[in-house]
Order: C-alpha cells, then sequence, then structure tokens
C-alpha cells in the first residue's frame, strides 16, 4: 500500500468513497423506495443477508442523486462510538464540500474533536439549520458496529434527524435496529430481502451487464435456481457455463447459510456447496492464471496494485486487477490511476480463502502472513489481522509492540484497545501486552483502570530480570502516558530521551510518535523549554520522512505551543501558518486537546487580545477533556478574563467551570494549584481580598509554574505583602525565562521599588520588561486596571521610554466604556481593595470630600447605591 504522504490511501479513503462496480444493473425497486423514503423525509433501513447486493444497489442509488451526498463505510473498529462519531462528521464534511453550496459552509467546517456526542449532534443540527436543500447520508456494513450502534451520535440523528438529513442505513442484521416505533409512525422505512432478490427483468438487465445474454425463459430459470439471490444470480452469470444445470437445492442450502452474516459462521457442508460452485463454475472458467491471482488477491478483501503484486507475484497485478473488475468478478474500484483501490465483495473473497485454505492450507497461511509484512510499516492493524488469521500470534504481537505508540499517537488509537483483546487469552495475560492495552485504556477516558493495568504489568515487569530490551522499551513508553507523579514521571522522561538518543538505528514513524509522546510528557512537566521544542520539532521531521502527515501536524501542533509557552510567540505564529489549525477527529485529540487553538488562545491572552483569547479558548473546551489535555489550562485562563474583563454573570459561569478542573496532580500537571490561582483571581475581581490573599499565601513555596506564579505573586504584591511576591518570584526557574513570564515579574519588581521611593529604578526595571514583551508582543502585564500599575504606566510614557506608543495602546485597550473620568476611574479601581476612604484619599492626594464626591457620581454612572455593587462591575 502506498504511504507516502501524496499517496493515496486505499483503506481510509475508501471509508468515504462510494464504491462503483462495472456490472451494476439498475435496481429500480430498491431507487423506488429509496426515493420515496428520502422525499419524504424519512430514514431507510437497507437491511438484508449477506450477498443481497445492498451495497452495490445503494451506491448505484446513490450515484444519481441531485443532492448533496457523503458515504461512510464501518469497519469492525466502529464499534468504538468516537471512532463511529468522528467518520459521521467527516462524512458530511465531504459531502458539503463536494456540493460547493455555499449554504453548507457550516457542514464543510464542522469540528470532529468533540467526542461528547450531544455536542456533536447539535453542531449538526445548528450546520443544517439554513440548508436550502437536503443532504444524504449513506452508513454501509452498520453491522459491524454490533448493538453499540444504538448509542452514541448515529443514533440520535436517527431518533431526532435534522430537517434536512436523509439517512440511509445498510446493513445485515434486522435485530440490530429498533426501529418499529419509527416504523409505525412513518419516520422510518425498511427495504430488505424482497426488493433486494433479483426478479426476472433485473436478471435480464445483470445478464447483459455481465456479458451473458438471456431471453426470458432462461432467466426465470436462473431466478427460480437462485431464489433470486443477487451473489448466486451473478456467480452463475461469471461462470459461463449454462445455468441449468445448476442444483437449486444445493443453491439455496448455501444461499441460507451465508445469510447468516458471515460466511465463517455457516456450516461446513454448505460452505463447502458454495466454494464448489466458485471453484468450479467462476474460477474455473477464467483463463487459469487469472485464477490463481484471484485466488491470491482475495488474501485481504482490500487491495492496491502493489500489495496485489506482492501478494500474487505478477509485476501486472493492476492489470488483472482492472481485468477481475472488467470480467464483474465481485471487486469495485475506488478511484482511478495510480491512487485506486479496490474491495473484494465480502461473500466472494471470503469463498476464495476458503477455497485456498482447503486446497493449500500453507499457501493461505504464507499469503497472509506476506500480507502482514507488506503492511506492517503503513497500516499495522491490517498487518495484525493477517498475521492472526496465518495463526501467527508472535508475529501479531510483535507488529503491536512495534507501532502502538504509532497507533496511540495516530488516527487508529480508539482501535488499539480492540486489537489486544483478539489475541487469544494466554498471549493477553503478557505483561506487555496488557502494558499496551492499559495505555489505550487510557487513551479512550479510561485513566484509572488504564493506571491499574499498568501498575500491574509494570510491576511484572519490574521484577523480571529477563525481561528483554524491547520489553523494558515498551514499559518506559508506558510510564509516560500513564504515571501521574511528577517524580516518576521525570525519571521516565530522562530514561527514554536515553534510549532514544542510543538506538542505533530506528523507523522514522515509531520514533516520531515516541517523540511526540516524549514531547508532551516534557510539556506537562514545564521541562526546559528549548529542549522541549526541539523534541517536537525532531518528531515533525521523522514523521514527515515516514510519511506520516497526520503525525507530522500533531507534532507541529504541539510545536506551536511549545513555542507559544516559552514566548517565542513570533515564531510559534510561523508554524501556525505553515500548519493551519484542524479539527480533531479521534481518541488522541480527546487525550491531548487542540493544542494550535491552545497556542492561539495563550498568546491573544498575553498580548491582551481577550476577545480572541476567549474564543479560542471556548473551541479548546469543546475538543479535549482529559487531564492531561488543555481543556483543564482554558478553563484557568478563561477565569482569568472573566476576573479582569467580565461581568457578574461572566465570573460566577467561570467559577463553574473551574469545578471541572481535576482535583489532584495528573500526569504532572498540579491541577489543584491552577484552579486556586484562577479561584483568587476572581475573588479579587469581586473584592473578596481576605479570600484572594489566603490562598496566594498557599503559594509562597511553589515552584515550576511560572505563568501562574508571576500572576500570584503580583496579587501577593497587593494583598499580601512584597517579600511574599518577591520570595514567589525568586523560585521562578528556567522555564519562567518566557517573555510574558519575565516581563510580569519585572512589573511587579519595579511596582516594589516605585513603593519603595526608588522611581529610577523602577522605571529602568519596567523599561526592561518593555524591552523583553515589545518583540513579542506581550502587553497584559501593562494593562491592569489596579490603580497604581495603571498609574505607574502613564508615569514611565511621562518619564521617557522607547516603547511609547505600546504601552499607551495597553493602557488605553481597557479605557471603561461607563463614561467615568480617568479620576473616577482611579477612585473606582481603589474600591476593590480594603482601603478605607480616607486611606484612598491619602492614596489620590486627594482631601476626603473630593472622595466622596466622586464615589457619589460614580454610583450614579455605575447605577448602582453602594461601594459594593460599584466594586463588583469593575473588569
Amino acid at each position: 500500500m502506498q504511504s507516502d504522504a501524496a499517496g493515496w490511501d486505499a483503506f481510509s479513503e475508501a471509508r468515504f468513497t462510494r464504491p462503483s462496480r462495472a456490472v451494476a444493473a439498475p435496481r429500480e425497486r430498491v431507487n423506488a423506495r429509496l426515493d420515496e423514503a428520502v422525499g419524504a423525509g424519512r430514514t431507510a433501513f437497507v437491511v438484508a443477508p449477506s450477498g443481497f447486493g445492498k451495497t452495490t444497489a445503494v451506491s448505484s442509488w446513490a450515484a444519481g442523486l441531485a443532492v448533496p451526498n457523503g458515504w461512510l463505510s464501518l469497519t469492525r473498529y466502529d464499534i468504538d462510538p468516537h471512532r463511529r462519531l468522528s467518520g459521521i462528521v467527516g462524512a458530511l464534511r465531504r459531502a458539503a464540500i463536494g456540493a460547493e453550496d455555499l449554504g453548507l459552509c457550516p457542514l464543510a467546517t464542522l469540528d470532529a474533536g468533540s467526542r461528547d456526542a450531544s455536542a456533536s449532534y447539535d453542531a449538526i443540527v445548528d450546520a443544517l439549520a439554513d440548508a436550502v436543500r437536503p443532504v444524504v447520508l449513506v452508513v454501509d456494513d452498520v453491522h459491524r458496529a454490533g448493538e453499540s450502534v444504538r448509542r452514541g451520535l448515529l443514533w440520535s440523528l436517527v431518533e431526532q434527524p435534522p430537517a434536512a438529513l436523509r439517512l440511509v442505513l445498510v446493513g445485515r442484521e434486522p435485530r440490530q435496529f429498533p426501529v418499529d416505533r419509527l416504523l409505525v409512525t412513518g419516520a422510518a422505512a425498511m427495504i430488505g430481502v424482497d426488493e433486494l432478490r433479483f426478479d426476472v427483468d433485473e436478471t435480464l438487465r445483470v445478464a447483459a451487464g455481465a456479458g451473458r445474454p438471456l431471453d426470458a425463459v432462461d432467466a426465470q430459470r436462473l431466478v427460480a435456481a437462485t431464489g433470486g439471490w443477487p451473489v448466486a444470480v451473478r456467480l452463475a452469470l461469471a461462470a459461463g457455463r449454462e445455468f441449468t444445470g445448476l442444483d437449486p437445492a444445493s443453491l439455496e442450502a448455501a444461499r441460507i447459510e451465508v445469510a447468516a452474516l458471515d460466511p465463517v459462521a455457516a456450516s461446513s457442508a454448505s460452505r463447502a456447496v458454495l466454494a464448489d460452485f466458485v471453484a468450479d463454475e467462476v474460477l474455473g472458467a477464467l483463463p487459469e492464471d487469472l485464477a490463481d491471482f484471484v485466488l491470491a488477491a482475495t488474501t485481504t478483501s482490500d487491495v492496491d496494485a502493489a500489495l496485489a503484486a506482492e501478494l500474487s507475484g505478477r509485476p501486472d497485478a493492476v492489470l488483472l486487477l482492472e481485468e477481475s473488475v472488467a470480467r464483474g468478478l465481485f471487486v469495485d474500484r475506488f478511484g482511478t490511476g495510480d491512487r485506486a483501490g479496490y474491495r473484494w465483495h465480502d461473500v466472494f473473497a471470503s469463498t476464495c480463502r476458503q477455497l485456498l485454505e482447503r486446497r493449500d492450507p500453507g499457501r493461505a497461511a504464507d499469503l497472509h502472513r506476506a500480507a502482514g509484512r507488506f503492511l506492517a510499516s503503513s497500516y499495522p492493524l491490517l498487518a495484525f489481522d493477517e498475521s492472526l488469521r496465518a495463526g501467527d500470534v508472535p508475529t501479531a504481537v510483535e507488529t503491536l509492540r512495534a507501532n502502538w505508540v504509532r497507533l496511540l499517537v495516530g488516527p487508529n488509537g480508539d482501535a488499539l484497545t480492540l486489537a489486544c483483546t483478539r489475541l487469544p487469552a494466554e498471549w493477553q495475560a503478557h505483561a506487555e501486552v496488557r502494558l499496551i492495552r492499559a495505555a489505550a485504556t487510557g487513551l479512550a477516558g479510561g485513566r484509572e483502570q488504564g493506571q491499574s493495568l499498568y501498575r500491574d504489568a509494570a510491576a511484572e515487569i519490574d521484577a523480571d530480570p529477563e525481561a528483554s530490551a524491547a520489553v523494558l522499551r515498551t514499559r518506559r513508553l508506558a510510564a509516560l502516558f500513564l504515571e501521574d507523579d511528577r517524580d516518576a514521571l521525570s525519571r521516565a522522561v530522562e530514561t527514554v530521551e536515553r534510549d532514544l538518543a542510543t538506538l542505533d538505528s530506528a523507523e522514522p514513524g515509531w520514533l516520531a510518535a515516541s517523540l511526540l509522546l516524549l514531547g508532551i510528557t516534557q510539556m506537562s512537566l514545564r521541562w526546559e523549554p528549548s529542549a522541549t521544542t526541539r523534541t517536537f520539532e525532531t518528531a515533525e521531521a521523522n514523521a514527515l520522512a515516514a510519511g506520516d502527515p497526520l503525525v507530522a501536524k500533531r507534532a507541529a501542533g504541539a510545536l506551536t505551543f511549545a513555542r507559544a509557552f516559552r514566548g517565542d510567540f513570533v515564531e510559534a505564529r510561523a508554524v501556525l501558518e505553515r500548519t493551519g489549525t484542524p479539527s480533531g477527529s479521534d481518541a488522541w485529540f480527546g487525550y491531548i486537546g487542540n493544542s494550535e487553538h491552545f497556542a492561539t488562545a495563550w498568546m491573544a491572552y498575553w498580548c491582551d487580545d481577550l476577545d480572541t483569547a476567549r474564543v479560542h479558548f471556548r473551541r479548546v473546551l469543546e475538543g479535549g477533556s482529559s487531564s492531561t489535555s488543555f481543556d483543564g489550562f482554558a478553563r484557568q485562563y478563561l477565569a482569568y478574563i472573566a476576573a479582569i474583563d467580565g461581568d457578574a454573570a461572566d465570573r460566577a459561569e467561570a467559577a463553574a467551570l473551574l469545578r471541572g478542573m481535576p482535583e489532584a496532580e495528573q500526569h504532572g500537571i498540579p491541577w489543584p494549584a491552577y484552579r486556586l490561582a484562577a479561584t483568587a483571581k476572581l475573588a479579587e475581581a469581586e473584592g473578596r481580598i481576605d479570600r484572594a490573599a489566603a490562598i496566594v499565601r498557599r503559594f509562597e513555596h511553589v515552584e515550576q509554574i511560572p505563568a501562574t506564579t508571576v500572576v500570584l505573586a503580583e496579587l501577593a504584591r497587593r494583598h499580601v505583602g512584597e517579600q511574599v511576591a518577591l520570595r514567589m518570584l525568586e523560585q521562578i526557574t528556567e522555564t519562567g525565562r518566557a517573555s510574558y513570564a519575565r516581563a510580569s515579574a519585572l512589573v511587579t519588581l519595579a511596582l516594589i521599588r516605585r513603593a519603595h521611593g526608588d522611581r529610577a529604578g523602577a522605571h529602568e526595571r519596567l523599561e526592561r520588561a518593555l524591552e523583553v514583551a515589545v518583540p513579542q508582543g506581550v502587553a497584559r502585564p501593562f494593562a491592569d486596571e489596579w490603580p497604581d500599575v495603571r498609574q505607574f504606566m502613564l508615569e514611565h510614557v511621562a518619564w521617557g521610554t522607547a516603547y511609547g506608543d505600546f504601552l499607551t495602546h495597553a493602557i488605553a485597550r481597557h479605557d471603561d466604556r461607563t463614561g467615568l473620568t480617568e479620576r473616577e476611574r482611579d477612585v473606582l479601581g481603589y474600591l476593590r481593595t480594603t482601603l478605607t476612604t480616607a486611606e484612598i484619599a491619602a492614596e489620590l492626594g486627594l482631601s476626603v470630600n473630593t472622595v466622596k464626591t466622586h464615589l457619589r457620581i460614580i454610583y450614579r454612572k455605575l447605577g448602582v447605591s453602594d461601594r459594593k455593587a460599584a466594586a463588583s462591575t469593575i473588569t
């Protein structure tokens, strides 16, 4: 399979591509029922056993639609509702983009990052609210999702579909759909075996299309012999022999058994009937070399030319695939030219595999092994499946070992747990497999369960003096993902850094994924910023070398924030312009969140563009919600913004958001400290100075949280004491050298100097703060509305600064819009403090009576009656 960035991914793209079959006669009865359902706004369920041509019929109908339509084929891994959700959103986005309809722009820009089915449902409803034309979504192979289909986004859309959405669900098992109520009320239509069974007219058209024209009598005989079962009709026509010789009893027995949903589940006798028929009447009628090619190429249901050549040993595999399409040999093509992929019909492919296993079990196993080897580097889950089919469990486990990190950070993290559970029980019990499953469980949102699995497996490995280097490497990488203790995580980071640095050689895709996981952990630990940045840069480079654009984009997204975190806003914006802001759609996105949105919000906050910051922090909340994602940080900073620029309702909402932050340190992130810091800011904004001061005192000796420390130090200067503020700032280490942290610390130090009468020293430090901040656009430390901060900034403009325009703009950004004069704003600012009226007057150099006059005017302009109410209006 092609794996380069520009190549066509035959497996993933087929998920969203409507198949086209060379021999596909119009199914007028099916088309009429589908048209009727869609026209009446009903959900259509197309349900029949395997071999009834459901996909072909619906695909042919959808090809003729004049309205926007999307296609989604489910796989066994879509039992995961989050993976299913991303597929639905992806299919709807493609439908809107392909329609080139401006009215569907909201649908084309849906964000699949949310793992909340309710939020996604609301987003789809909103996106379709103004749609002029209906949008059709076909979901094929729904049976692969099992009973889980009754949970999550898909079933919400079935039970309460948006007015403009038309759903067509295609599957094998009628009991999967609890649709009696929908059928009774007319909200749904069921299209089943009776409509899908070929009648005489359809058989005549299919025969003509297959190059085997029949007269009406022959067609009637064929329908009688096959019961109209489409796959049997096509097999008989493909055989090229007289249909009158078919044994109706044998064909009916095979039809009933294969209709049990899975040919493997049928009785051996009935499967043998079908296999004999395919061998004698279909493959036996083909040229010998083509028949042998088909047996090899059907080893996997999905192939492209490269894989088919590997399996068959034929360099002309693409020509043989196209000949199979032309002959109607139960294979669909997706795409054209070098981007073409092919999918064999399930019944035909599984029957060919059974036939080869019966004739030559050794060759059949070798072909599955060959497929596994070929797919291992680019499609490890498919390689894993092929190894299991070959009965080669050790190779399947080795495939997991070599690729689990890539799967974890790639688009198939959700599927990793299922892969582990498909191993035989004795292999599932292996400590290394349990570690991999622990990581996958944690990724899927079950962190506590994953950590429990991890602790047991890690303890077993640690107690084994003969544990291999590969197993120990898995154990250390899993620690990066599942440890919470900062010291344990730090040791794991140092060990993995050494591992990766001393490897003689490593596959670039594995190395990229491992570096991405390492960098995320370094970021959680507030590791030395330049080291974290180098980790992400190396991860991106290796991902590009491996032809893995998704991991490269994830590494670049994390690099954007790493650069923003170290205060290099110019460089961070350059990466952001290069990579854009992608939508999330899988478990990794839910685990880490949208780093690009967070970086944008982070930079906007420190540049004092609070409106932009607020928008992007809220976008972050729509995505990740795990203990390691940016979700918690977004809650913290939305609280800061509410304290700075919000009203009472905003602050109440922010306080509620803070309650959603983790209550304990997780993955090395001190969530309680961040939540308390935000609570202190809100308390100050509401005039609860004692509460703010009490919180600040708890942080006098905290380390390794520089961005939060500078906020707390300024609160300490105002409400606790200058010495406490100084002790806090002294604890800022290497990670506190970011432009915004240094500038904030210098502003606080300058204010302390000013309070002690050292005006020259104060202005010198403030100028140094501006030297650090201005090149990166950092304005928040200079824009605070606290009275002495604002007054100091005005004094600095008058003192003479090289950054007068920047500073004036920063001061003016939050000018009050209530009509208060500058002096009235000064007085209002002091109402947040515990100072008495006389003390305020002394601070401002005014008489008490003048301050009282200002207060009466302020109350009137603000529409309040007392000091507390006035203080609560400050933003």
